[in-house]
Parts: structure tokens; sequence; C-alpha cells
């Protein structure tokens, strides 16, 4: 389309030709001529007047084209920030705007395309704006609730720091080294240094070779954050106590009241207990070694006496000529430490026994030596005080004794001094006996 200002009223190609021939008829005159004859001065006039306007459009379009892709330019990290945080920019205004930068060259060439675009790009500025103090408040609330975070997270309690700085040392512990020690009974120990995070890795990547039972007293889940020192073997003592018999022995003792050859068991024997406490070494349960660490008698053993005849025929004296109370006549007795003793007389009795303690009413020490006597009618001893006698039975075999004491005893009993602890003393009783009266 042609924009010459002065052919408004000129007729179209396609005009009928009176109208053509009516329409006034442009002269044509070179500018020069024009210039030069003074004619169409008011023509060349104007001319001059809207080419002035012209560039004058055309300049401020290039001021407003030049300032606008400047402001763009700065409000562009706004226009990235206002994106980021979700907000927009409409497609229509962008599009309007974009059709304003692409138009804004043309307004030069008329007189009301310069005042339109100045508009337009006033309306983008006052946009662009708007968008800008629309993001900057965003951008400040942004600001101010990352302030308050940063607030809150200082007004974290001091637990959780606590907790933060723990889980912080346990990080920097992790790859570090620390030395192991892993002890067995029955050879050297192993020392290493590591950073394996537990017992197990540790074993895995030393290679060390563990029995069932040493595997059973490591716990291999237990972490390694410091210098250690692991037990492979479970070492520890026991006591035990066993009891055990203690054998009796037995006894042979001739006997002047038997037939040559014939035997007697005077006493029955009797076995001991005793006991034997022994300390145990144990490792992971398998005894490895003993030793007896004390032992008590719980009972003495009783001998077995058998008496051996060894009288001859014609000295053994019928039966029925003995006295109950009182055999008359002497002999030969042997003792049971096998010494023979010659006696005058001997006298059946009730044996019962005492311990052993103080002085007698003979005044001899009252022990295995001596022997209380029976009183008769008159509380007189039935024995003399002081008389030797020898004393044996089929409950034992008391030896060479000494007639020192009595007690509340009447007739044919006797009273045998024992220690405490003699195997004898416990089921004593009464017994019968023989008292054989020694020369």
């Amino acid at each position: 389309m042609d924009h010459n200002p002065n052919g408004q009223g000129r007729p179209t190609s396609g005009a009928p030709a009176s109208q053509r021939a009516n329409a006034s008829r442009p002269v044509k005159v070179s500018l020069l001529s024009a210039i030069l004859t003074g004619r169409y001065s008011r023509s060349i006039a104007c001319l001059v007047v809207a080419l002035v306007v012209s560039l004058t459009a055309v300049a401020a379009a290039a001021s407003s084209i030049v300032s606008s892709h400047r402001a763009a330019s700065d409000e562009k990290p706004a226009a990235v920030l206002s994106a980021a945080e979700g907000g927009k920019r409409d497609d229509a205004d962008a599009k309007e705007s974009d059709a304003a930068d692409t138009d804004a060259p043309d307004a030069a060439d008329t007189d009301q395309a310069p005042k339109g675009s100045d508009k337009d790009k006033d309306k983008d500025k006052d946009k662009d704006k708007a968008e800008t103090e629309k993001s900057g408040k965003e951008t400040e609330k942004e600001t101010e609730k990352t302030d308050d975070t940063k607030e809150a997270e200082t007004d974290e309690p001091e637990e959780t720091k606590e907790s933060e700085k723990t889980g912080e040392e346990i990080k920097q512990t992790v790859g570090a080294k620390h030395t192991v020690r892993i002890n067995f009974y029955d050879k050297e120990s192993v020392v290493s240094e590591t950073v394996a995070a537990t017992l197990g890795d540790f074993i895995a990547t030393s290679g060390i070779e563990l029995s069932d039972a040493q595997r059973n007293n490591l716990d291999f889940s237990t972490p390694i954050d410091s210098d250690m020192t692991f037990e492979a073997d479970r070492v520890w003592t026991t006591t035990e106590d066993v009891a055990e018999a203690i054998p009796y022995e037995t006894e042979y003792r001739d006997s002047a009241d038997l037939p040559e050859g014939a035997t007697e068991v005077v006493q029955q024997g009797v076995e001991g207990k005793q006991f034997r406490e022994y300390t145990l070494l144990l490792v992971n349960g398998d005894e490895i070694s003993r030793e007896q660490s004390g032992s008590w008698v719980e009972s003495y053993p009783q001998n077995e006496i058998i008496a051996r005849g060894v009288a001859k025929a014609a000295e053994t004296a019928p039966a029925e000529t003995k006295s109950a109370e009182t055999s008359s006549g002497g002999g030969t007795i042997v003792g049971a430490n096998g010494v023979a003793y010659s006696y005058s007389s001997v006298i059946d009795v009730q044996a019962t026994c005492y311990y052993a303690g103080g002085i007698t009413a003979y005044g001899l020490p009252a022990d295995e030596n001596v022997i209380g006597i029976g009183l008769d009618e008159n509380n007189n001893p039935i024995i003399p005080f002081g008389t030797r006698v020898y004393v044996v039975g089929p409950y034992g075999d008391f030896g060479v004794r000494i007639v020192a004491d009595y007690g509340p005893m009447w007739g044919q009993k006797i009273d045998v001094c024992l220690y405490q602890d003699n195997p004898y003393a416990a089921n004593f009783g009464w017994r019968d006996m023989k008292v054989y009266i020694l020369d």
C-alpha cells in the first residue's frame, strides 16, 4: 500500500474512465525545479515538517526499543525467580509484548505509530513492574520463611544437637584403626590393628581358625569402636567331693581258750568312710586337670579280729569246770601285738566305754591306758586300783589296761576309756568281754 501523504485523492487503477478524467491531474515537477522556481513551496514545507516528524518518531522508537530491551535484561533474574517459585507469565501478555517489539520499527512511517508504540511499551513496563513487585514480595516471603526455618533449626533442643553430634562421632569412628586382641587358652594370643566394623568382620579378614566351642563363646556382632580384648576360650575352676571307703584290716590273735588250730571271729570288720576334695580346671566344659585340695574322715574302719586256739588238749580245761564269773588257774594269752602275757585268772564282764579326758580316781590320766571298774556291795572296786589287766572280747581287743577308775556301776562291769575319734567308741554300747588278771 502507498503511504504517500499527498496521494489520498488519487483514483485507483480500477476506477471508471469518467472518474479518471474528472480527477485533477498531478503535476510532475522535480524537487530542484520546485525549489528554484518557488513552486509548491507549501508542499515542500509540509514535506520537510513530515520528514522531521518521521525522524523524531524513529529516534523515539529506537530509544524505546533500547530501553525496553535494557529493562527486560534487568528484570530477567526477577522473572526467573518468579518462575522458580511457581509464577508463570500469561501467554497473551507475552504475545502482545512480542508483537509490540516486532512492530516498533514500522511505527516510524506514520504520525500515530510512535505514540501507539509508546503506550504499548508503557503497558508492558507497568506489567513487568507489577510482576517484578509481585516477585519481589514473594521473594521476601520466601526469605522470611527461610529465616524462620533457620531460627527453628537454631532453636532445636540440645538433645537433638547432642544426638547429631553423637552420630557425627560415630561416623568419624568408621574406618578408624583399632587394636584387637583375642586370647586363647592353649596358644598365643592374636593381636592386630584393624578397620573392621565388627568382631565377625575382623575374624573373617584375619583368617583365624576357631573351634565350635570358641565360636559359641564369642559374639560376632560386637562392634569394634575402640581397642578391645576378647576371650576365645571359657576357663573356670570348680570343686568335687569324692567318697572313698577305708578298708579294715584282719587281726589274728592266739587264744588259750581255744584248742590249737581252732578259730573264732572275735570282732567283725567294718569299713570306714572318707572324702577327698578335688579342684578341677575346665576349659569350654572339658576337664583339663584335677588336684586334691582337701580330705576328711567321716568314720574310721573297725578291724576284724579272729582268735586262734593255741591251747594243747591236756591244758584245755573242760567247759563244765569253768566258772561263769571267774576262771580259776592261770595261763598265757597272746595279745594283738603278738606279745604273750601270763594271767592268774579271768573274769567275764559286761563292758561299756567313756571318753578320755581329765584324771581318774586313782590319779592317772583318763586315756586309753586305763579302765573303770564296778563296785561290790560295800562300794569297793571288784578289782583293786592299780591292777594290770588284759581286756578282750568279740567286739574288740583293747589290750593291757590299768584299773584306775570307777563309775556308778555295780557288779562285774567295766568302763573302757576311749578317745572320742576311736572307731570303737561310736557303736560300743554294752559288750560281753573278758578281763585277764595279769601276773
